[in-house]
């Protein structure tokens, strides 16, 4: 009987450790699909600062939203499902973003390098 409750103990003080892990992993990804999108959005909105401000702010102010709603959640939960489930879900948008993101960049080409640059950072860029 110790055994087991030394076993539940053990797991349940290496969570946070994992759950840290996992959003260290994921904000690394993040940052590395935002310098991937300069390269997609270059041929439509230029490498202007405009748009490396733009793609910037849009980005890291998604990651403090997610993190605030994430440490909000993660405060109500007993398990790490939601935020895994969110993770994968994510994984699923941006996939089928890639399906999609050349005609939505070429439809907001028109709408400036500051507006384009927002709107399309919004779409294709942020992930639930």
């Amino acid at each position: 009987m110790g055994f087991a409750k030394g076993v539940a103990t053990g797991e349940v003080r290496s969570r946070p450790f994992l759950w840290l892990v996992t959003a260290a992993i994921t904000g690394g990804i993040v940052m590395s699909l935002e310098l991937a999108a300069f390269r997609l959005y270059a041929p439509y909105f230029g490498y202007s600062i405009y748009v490396w401000g733009t793609m910037i702010s849009v980005v890291m102010a998604a990651l403090a939203l997610g993190y605030a709603v994430g440490g909000w959640l993660a405060d109500r939960s007993r398990s790490g499902t939601i935020l895994y489930v969110v993770i994968v879900s994510s994984g699923i948008y941006q996939l089928a973003a890639l399906f999609v993101e050349r005609p939505i960049l070429r439809w907001l080409w028109q709408s400036g390098e500051f507006l384009g640059t927002t709107i399309a950072s919004l779409i294709i860029s942020c992930r639930p």
